[in-house]
């Protein structure tokens, strides 16, 4: 069996899938999508050296065009939620295997998705925590609305826009998990739809995921802005440090200079409104952080409460569990201890183990 591997995009985890391909006995060649034009290079490549399938760590919709041309099958790895691109014509070809890590997204592209979407959880590491963090402590307190969030609602009509803007205050005030499902109805949608790119709607049914999508990405930036103006002005009345390391990713120490293994690392869990594993739970655990992270039920399914990392489901418990780790540091340092070793065994590439079973399996 022979496959394509497209580089150019995420290269530690191209490797691992190289290894993995190689170790289920594929011949692999290797198609740099940097050094040539994407519009004709798969397609060109494709006719002088015929493959099974063609993979890469991403989705992009030219390749899905080219494979679906030349009837190839076209295997993507969406690790995060996808850009708006995601959501067009391209990814309703039939030659595409999309594996999400994402249950909800997964569930509704699944409702209309021509290719063959699969949920598959991963252990995939962006590796972030080598950037220097930002201190917080001095920084002023967010007091309106983001830029972008502002942006997103440009051109929308004064009802949409009040109503919505009312969802995101009510969906702050009950701690901002899981956005989605909780704010957006039929009657928000349509109106989205009305005045969000209706022209690349057309292969899509009334109520899409890329006006979804559109929504959750405003709604649900405004949650986490929430969500840090809560966590500094927390740290601020304790007198002890906050630092942001990327979005969602924040630390809360009693020292000055914060290391990986100095006080609790905070993950906020509302991920554009979707389900899943924000990638840098995986990043910090790996690195050997102690991870305090806003509930979701996908943590269970790879990770032990208690033991691998803990969780938190309200703003109380949150407050609670932080001063009880801030002191019990022998504790936080034995389950760091435990949430590394599990990522460890569960990386990326024994993910990509699990999705060749599925493809290439008895």
């Amino acid at each position: 069996m022979k496959a394509l591997l497209c580089r150019g995009i995420w290269e530690q985890q191209e490797d691992e899938c190289k290894r993995a391909l190689e170790n289920w006995g594929v011949e692999v060649n290797e198609f740099f999508l940097r050094e040539t034009n994407m519009e004709t290079g798969i397609t060109e490549w494709l006719g002088n050296y015929p493959c099974d399938f063609v993979l890469a760590v991403s989705f992009c919709g030219k390749i899905a065009k080219q494979c679906n041309e030349m009837n190839v099958s076209y295997i993507s790895i969406v690790s995060s939620l996808p850009q708006i691109d995601f959501y067009t014509e391209a990814v309703t070809y039939k030659s595409n295997i999309i594996f999400v890590n994402d249950y909800m997204l997964a569930q509704k592209l699944q409702n209309w998705c021509q290719g063959a979407v699969i949920y598959l959880g991963s252990g995939y590491l962006e590796n972030f925590i080598t950037r220097k963090p930002e201190c917080l402590d001095d920084s002023p307190v967010y007091t309106e609305r983001s830029d972008y969030a502002k942006e997103m609602t440009a051109g929308v009509s004064d009802w949409t826009r009040g109503y919505v803007e009312q969802l995101i205050r009510n969906q702050a005030i009950v701690g901002g998990s899981n956005v989605l499902p909780d704010v957006l109805n039929d009657d928000v949608i349509k109106e989205l739809q009305n005045n969000w790119g209706k022209e690349r709607d057309e292969v899509i049914d009334s109520y899409t995921v890329k006006s979804e999508y559109c929504a959750a990405v405003c709604l649900a930036g405004e949650v986490e802005r929430y969500q840090e103006n809560m966590l500094h002005e927390y740290c601020q009345k304790k007198q002890i440090s906050l630092y942001r390391w990327s979005d969602r990713i924040y630390q809360i120490t009693e020292k000055d200079n914060c290391g990986i293994s100095d006080g609790i690392f905070i993950v906020l869990a509302n991920k554009a409104g979707y389900t899943g594993i924000d990638r840098g739970l995986y990043d910090v655990l790996y690195k050997g952080g102690f991870v305090l992270t806003e509930f979701r039920a996908e943590v269970t399914d790879y990770f032990e409460i208690g033991s691998h990392l803990d969780v938190w489901t309200s703003t109380e418990e949150l407050w609670e569990k932080i001063k009880y780790y801030l002191k019990e540091k022998e504790k936080r340092n034995e389950i760091a201890a435990n949430g590394k070793k599990q990522v460890e065994e569960m990386s990326f590439a024994y993910s990509i183990e699990n999705m060749l079973n599925m493809i290439l399996g008895e």
